[in-house]
């Protein structure tokens, strides 16, 4: 869904009134979109592993709910007009980036993929349509 943002009279009070409890509402649907994203098997992995919770997962595209610790560590915030999402599992920097080795000893050794599930969430509900119908829906004469 394209959007249109179409500003015919400069009205500073409402954009500053408004702008900050939009960017809100974003970070919580995006937030959302986030976890779907997590919840999704869309990220290739590529060896079997068997999980924390005991699942054992075959290579290949996978989710990455695993014990629940990432998704739930998940916070939304807004400082001006910057959304941060942000976890406090110590892992998730890992998974987000990859590049950590996984398996020693008699186990194969590998490095671990990235696996970016903001992306796909900025892509599936951008910023753009949204705004743009939250600003309609507060200014509706």
């Amino acid at each position: 869904m394209k959007g249109r943002l179409k500003i015919t009279k400069w009205n500073a009070k409402a954009i500053l009134a408004n702008g900050p409890r939009i960017m809100k509402d974003y970070s919580v649907y995006i937030g959302a979109q986030a976890q779907e994203e997590m919840l999704t098997a869309q990220f290739f992995y590529p060896v079997d592993t068997k999980r924390k919770s005991g699942a054992f997962i075959k290579a290949g595209k996978r989710d990455i709910y695993d014990t629940g610790e990432l998704i739930q560590s998940q916070t939304e915030s807004v400082r001006g007009n910057t959304i941060f999402i942000s976890y406090s599992a110590p892992y998730a920097s890992d998974v987000f980036k990859g590049g950590y080795e996984v398996g020693s000893g008699k186990e194969t050794s590998y490095t671990a993929p990235p696996r970016d599930w903001m992306t796909p969430a900025l892509n599936n509900k951008p910023l753009l349509p949204f705004l743009v119908e939250r600003w309609n829906k507060i200014n509706k004469p």
